[in-house]
Protein backbone atom coordinates (compact mmCIF):
# COMPACT_ATOMS: atom_id res chain seq x y z
CA UNK A 1 0.00 0.00 0.00
CA UNK A 2 2.97 2.20 1.06
CA UNK A 3 4.61 1.52 -2.74
CA UNK A 4 1.16 2.91 -4.46
CA UNK A 5 0.88 5.77 -2.39
CA UNK A 6 4.55 6.71 -3.31
CA UNK A 7 4.37 5.67 -6.82
CA UNK A 8 1.13 7.87 -7.38
CA UNK A 9 2.50 10.91 -5.43
CA UNK A 10 5.57 10.67 -7.61
CA UNK A 11 3.66 10.29 -10.86
CA UNK A 12 1.30 13.12 -10.00
CA UNK A 13 4.64 15.31 -8.75
CA UNK A 14 5.80 14.53 -12.53
CA UNK A 15 3.18 15.87 -14.29
CA UNK A 16 2.98 19.00 -11.87
CA UNK A 17 6.20 19.77 -13.30
CA UNK A 18 5.30 18.96 -16.57
CA UNK A 19 1.77 20.86 -16.87
CA UNK A 20 3.49 24.35 -15.33
CA UNK A 21 6.79 23.87 -17.21
CA UNK A 22 8.50 24.46 -13.08
CA UNK A 23 11.06 21.89 -14.71
CA UNK A 24 11.86 20.46 -18.44
CA UNK A 25 9.87 17.71 -19.13
CA UNK A 26 13.03 15.49 -19.98
CA UNK A 27 14.66 16.25 -16.45
CA UNK A 28 10.91 15.72 -14.56
CA UNK A 29 10.26 12.48 -16.35
CA UNK A 30 14.10 11.49 -15.53
CA UNK A 31 13.86 12.66 -11.46
CA UNK A 32 10.32 10.52 -11.03
CA UNK A 33 11.98 7.39 -12.95
CA UNK A 34 15.34 7.67 -10.39
CA UNK A 35 12.76 8.48 -7.25
CA UNK A 36 10.64 5.60 -8.06
CA UNK A 37 13.86 3.29 -7.98
CA UNK A 38 15.30 4.83 -4.76
CA UNK A 39 12.42 4.37 -3.16
CA UNK A 40 12.00 0.82 -4.11
CA UNK A 41 9.07 0.46 -6.40
CA UNK A 42 11.12 -0.72 -8.95
CA UNK A 43 15.15 -1.96 -9.08
CA UNK A 44 17.74 -1.05 -11.54
CA UNK A 45 17.50 -4.38 -13.39
CA UNK A 46 13.82 -3.66 -13.66
CA UNK A 47 14.35 -0.20 -14.95
CA UNK A 48 17.10 -1.09 -17.30
CA UNK A 49 14.90 -3.98 -18.76
CA UNK A 50 12.00 -1.88 -19.32
CA UNK A 51 14.17 0.77 -21.41
CA UNK A 52 15.37 -1.78 -23.22
CA UNK A 53 12.17 -3.61 -24.28
CA UNK A 54 11.61 -0.02 -25.88
CA UNK A 55 14.38 0.71 -28.24
CA UNK A 56 12.50 -0.19 -30.95
CA UNK A 57 10.43 2.89 -30.71
CA UNK A 58 13.74 5.15 -29.61
CA UNK A 59 15.42 4.24 -33.00
CA UNK A 60 12.46 4.39 -35.08
CA UNK A 61 11.70 7.61 -33.74
CA UNK A 62 15.48 9.01 -34.38
CA UNK A 63 15.62 7.27 -38.05
CA UNK A 64 12.21 9.22 -38.93
CA UNK A 65 13.46 12.41 -37.20
CA UNK A 66 16.50 12.57 -39.51
CA UNK A 67 14.46 11.54 -42.58
CA UNK A 68 12.07 14.54 -41.64
CA UNK A 69 14.81 16.66 -40.89
CA UNK A 70 16.27 16.25 -44.55
CA UNK A 71 12.79 16.87 -46.13
CA UNK A 72 12.09 20.01 -44.21
CA UNK A 73 15.64 21.56 -45.53
CA UNK A 74 14.58 20.69 -49.11
CA UNK A 75 11.12 23.60 -48.43
CA UNK A 76 8.62 21.11 -50.55
CA UNK A 77 6.22 22.07 -47.26
CA UNK A 78 6.19 25.44 -48.14
CA UNK A 79 5.84 24.79 -51.69
CA UNK A 80 2.73 22.13 -51.00
CA UNK A 81 0.88 24.90 -49.24
CA UNK A 82 1.04 27.39 -51.97
CA UNK A 83 0.11 25.82 -54.27
CA UNK A 84 -2.84 24.68 -52.55
CA UNK A 85 -3.63 28.09 -51.98
CA UNK A 86 -3.44 28.64 -55.75
CA UNK A 87 -5.74 25.45 -55.96
CA UNK A 88 -8.20 26.88 -54.04
CA UNK A 89 -7.99 30.88 -55.66
CA UNK A 90 -7.64 31.92 -52.01
CA UNK A 91 -10.84 31.16 -50.91
CA UNK A 92 -10.58 31.30 -46.74
CA UNK A 93 -12.05 28.23 -45.90
CA UNK A 94 -11.25 25.98 -48.35
CA UNK A 95 -7.88 27.05 -48.03
CA UNK A 96 -7.60 25.81 -44.49
CA UNK A 97 -9.56 22.89 -45.14
CA UNK A 98 -6.89 21.64 -47.48
CA UNK A 99 -3.81 22.89 -45.08
CA UNK A 100 -5.74 20.97 -42.40
CA UNK A 101 -5.64 17.89 -44.63
CA UNK A 102 -1.73 18.06 -45.65
CA UNK A 103 -1.16 18.88 -42.11
CA UNK A 104 -2.77 15.84 -41.01
CA UNK A 105 -1.32 13.12 -43.20
CA UNK A 106 2.08 14.15 -42.33
CA UNK A 107 1.36 14.08 -39.06
CA UNK A 108 0.13 10.57 -39.77
CA UNK A 109 3.77 9.69 -40.65
CA UNK A 110 5.96 13.02 -39.55
CA UNK A 111 6.79 14.21 -35.88
CA UNK A 112 3.73 16.35 -35.01
CA UNK A 113 5.78 19.09 -33.33
CA UNK A 114 8.17 19.11 -36.84
CA UNK A 115 4.80 19.64 -39.02
CA UNK A 116 3.49 22.60 -37.20
CA UNK A 117 6.91 24.56 -37.28
CA UNK A 118 6.93 23.77 -40.91
CA UNK A 119 3.17 24.67 -41.58
CA UNK A 120 2.63 27.46 -39.37
CA UNK A 121 5.41 29.95 -40.71
CA UNK A 122 3.61 29.64 -44.37
CA UNK A 123 0.01 29.43 -43.03
CA UNK A 124 0.64 32.56 -41.25
CA UNK A 125 1.90 34.27 -44.62
CA UNK A 126 -1.06 33.03 -46.32
CA UNK A 127 -3.38 34.52 -43.97
CA UNK A 128 -1.20 38.07 -43.97
CA UNK A 129 -1.68 38.25 -47.70
CA UNK A 130 -5.78 37.79 -47.22
CA UNK A 131 -6.01 40.49 -44.51
CA UNK A 132 -7.31 37.76 -42.05
CA UNK A 133 -6.51 36.64 -38.40
CA UNK A 134 -4.27 33.90 -38.67
CA UNK A 135 -5.40 32.25 -34.83
CA UNK A 136 -7.89 29.72 -36.94
CA UNK A 137 -5.38 28.89 -39.55
CA UNK A 138 -2.63 27.93 -36.98
CA UNK A 139 -5.29 26.12 -34.53
CA UNK A 140 -6.48 24.70 -37.14
CA UNK A 141 -3.38 22.88 -38.04
CA UNK A 142 -2.57 21.82 -34.30
CA UNK A 143 -5.57 20.25 -34.32
CA UNK A 144 -5.14 18.32 -36.78
CA UNK A 145 -1.65 17.28 -36.54
CA UNK A 146 -3.15 16.04 -33.23
CA UNK A 147 -5.79 13.92 -35.09
CA UNK A 148 -3.31 12.79 -38.13
CA UNK A 149 -0.97 11.65 -35.45
CA UNK A 150 -3.57 9.24 -34.39
CA UNK A 151 -3.49 7.76 -37.74
CA UNK A 152 -1.21 5.47 -37.95
CA UNK A 153 1.40 3.79 -35.56
CA UNK A 154 4.43 6.18 -36.42
CA UNK A 155 2.58 9.13 -35.87
CA UNK A 156 3.45 10.04 -32.46
CA UNK A 157 5.43 8.49 -29.67
CA UNK A 158 2.03 7.49 -27.92
CA UNK A 159 0.81 5.53 -30.60
CA UNK A 160 4.67 3.77 -30.78
CA UNK A 161 4.07 2.54 -27.31
CA UNK A 162 0.39 1.12 -27.78
CA UNK A 163 1.62 -0.71 -30.68
CA UNK A 164 4.46 -2.01 -28.91
CA UNK A 165 2.51 -3.22 -25.85
CA UNK A 166 -0.85 -4.77 -27.56
CA UNK A 167 1.24 -6.33 -30.08
CA UNK A 168 -0.24 -4.48 -33.15
CA UNK A 169 1.31 -4.25 -36.53
CA UNK A 170 1.29 -1.16 -39.07
CA UNK A 171 -1.01 -2.17 -41.11
CA UNK A 172 -3.55 -3.53 -37.93
CA UNK A 173 -3.03 0.14 -36.25
CA UNK A 174 -4.11 1.83 -39.50
CA UNK A 175 -7.15 -0.06 -40.38
CA UNK A 176 -7.76 0.65 -36.68
CA UNK A 177 -7.64 4.44 -36.50
CA UNK A 178 -7.52 5.99 -39.22
CA UNK A 179 -11.27 5.74 -39.57
CA UNK A 180 -11.81 7.80 -36.64
CA UNK A 181 -9.18 9.78 -37.65
CA UNK A 182 -11.22 11.08 -40.51
CA UNK A 183 -14.57 11.32 -38.61
CA UNK A 184 -12.64 13.55 -36.06
CA UNK A 185 -11.25 15.60 -39.18
CA UNK A 186 -14.68 16.25 -40.49
CA UNK A 187 -16.28 17.25 -37.40
CA UNK A 188 -13.10 19.16 -36.68
CA UNK A 189 -13.46 21.07 -39.79
CA UNK A 190 -17.37 21.27 -39.40
CA UNK A 191 -16.45 23.13 -35.94
CA UNK A 192 -13.82 25.74 -37.79
CA UNK A 193 -16.45 26.54 -40.42
CA UNK A 194 -19.42 27.17 -37.99
CA UNK A 195 -17.72 29.55 -35.41
CA UNK A 196 -14.97 31.15 -38.37
CA UNK A 197 -16.89 30.92 -41.36
CA UNK A 198 -18.41 33.95 -40.58
CA UNK A 199 -14.79 36.12 -40.70
CA UNK A 200 -13.63 34.51 -43.78
CA UNK A 201 -14.64 37.00 -46.75
CA UNK A 202 -12.29 38.60 -48.20
CA UNK A 203 -11.86 40.87 -51.79
CA UNK A 204 -10.71 39.58 -55.34
CA UNK A 205 -7.73 42.01 -55.00
CA UNK A 206 -6.66 40.02 -51.87
CA UNK A 207 -7.03 36.67 -53.23
CA UNK A 208 -5.47 37.62 -56.86
CA UNK A 209 -2.08 38.30 -54.24
CA UNK A 210 -2.38 34.60 -53.73
CA UNK A 211 -2.51 33.93 -57.32
CA UNK A 212 0.42 35.73 -57.62
CA UNK A 213 3.13 33.68 -55.75
CA UNK A 214 5.44 31.83 -56.80
CA UNK A 215 5.65 28.57 -55.31
CA UNK A 216 8.90 27.35 -56.66
CA UNK A 217 10.51 30.13 -54.98
CA UNK A 218 9.87 27.96 -51.63
CA UNK A 219 12.24 25.07 -53.18
CA UNK A 220 15.88 25.37 -51.98
CA UNK A 221 17.17 21.65 -53.12
CA UNK A 222 15.44 19.61 -55.63
CA UNK A 223 18.03 17.30 -55.96
CA UNK A 224 17.62 16.75 -51.76
CA UNK A 225 14.17 16.74 -52.47
CA UNK A 226 14.18 13.97 -55.03
CA UNK A 227 16.49 11.93 -52.72
CA UNK A 228 14.52 11.86 -49.61
CA UNK A 229 11.15 11.74 -51.54
CA UNK A 230 12.48 8.70 -52.77
CA UNK A 231 14.02 7.43 -49.56
CA UNK A 232 11.16 8.20 -46.93
CA UNK A 233 8.67 6.73 -49.87
CA UNK A 234 10.39 3.47 -49.66
CA UNK A 235 10.56 3.94 -45.47
CA UNK A 236 6.64 3.92 -45.35
CA UNK A 237 6.32 1.02 -48.03
CA UNK A 238 8.60 -1.06 -45.81
CA UNK A 239 6.51 0.22 -42.39
CA UNK A 240 3.46 -1.13 -44.81
CA UNK A 241 5.14 -4.60 -45.73
CA UNK A 242 6.93 -5.34 -42.85
CA UNK A 243 4.11 -8.36 -41.52
CA UNK A 244 5.59 -9.70 -44.84
CA UNK A 245 9.16 -9.36 -45.31
CA UNK A 246 10.13 -9.02 -40.94
CA UNK A 247 12.76 -6.93 -40.74
CA UNK A 248 11.41 -4.51 -37.75
CA UNK A 249 10.17 -0.92 -38.26
CA UNK A 250 13.64 0.15 -36.21
CA UNK A 251 15.86 -1.19 -38.63
CA UNK A 252 13.86 0.16 -41.59
CA UNK A 253 13.73 3.62 -40.01
CA UNK A 254 17.65 3.76 -39.23
CA UNK A 255 18.28 2.27 -43.08
CA UNK A 256 16.52 4.83 -44.81
CA UNK A 257 18.14 7.93 -42.62
CA UNK A 258 21.65 6.51 -42.94
CA UNK A 259 21.18 5.94 -46.60
CA UNK A 260 19.80 9.32 -46.93
CA UNK A 261 22.62 10.88 -44.77
CA UNK A 262 25.35 9.11 -47.13
CA UNK A 263 23.70 10.40 -49.57
CA UNK A 264 23.45 13.76 -48.78
CA UNK A 265 26.99 13.98 -47.31
CA UNK A 266 26.43 15.23 -44.61
CA UNK A 267 28.11 15.24 -41.25
CA UNK A 268 27.13 12.75 -37.99
CA UNK A 269 27.20 16.18 -36.06
CA UNK A 270 24.71 18.51 -37.75
CA UNK A 271 22.81 15.51 -38.58
CA UNK A 272 22.44 14.90 -34.34
CA UNK A 273 21.56 17.88 -33.16
CA UNK A 274 18.54 17.83 -34.76
CA UNK A 275 17.65 15.17 -33.43
CA UNK A 276 14.55 16.17 -30.68
CA UNK A 277 16.57 14.69 -27.85
CA UNK A 278 14.07 15.96 -25.15
CA UNK A 279 11.05 13.90 -26.54
CA UNK A 280 13.14 10.52 -26.54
Amino acid sequence: MLSLILGLGIFIAVFYCIITEKVPGAWATMLGGLAMSMVGIFNEEQALHAIASRLEILFLLIGMMIIVHLISETGVFQWFAITLAKFVRGEPFLLIVFLAIVTAVCSAFLDNVTTILLMAPISILLAGELKLNPFPFVITEIMAANIGGTATLIGDPTQLIIGHESGLGFNEFLFNTSPVAIISMVILLANVYFIYGKDFHVSTELKARIMEMNPSRSLKDKKLLREAGTIFALVILGFVLNNFINKGLAIISLSGAFLLVTIAKRKPADIFKHVEWDTL
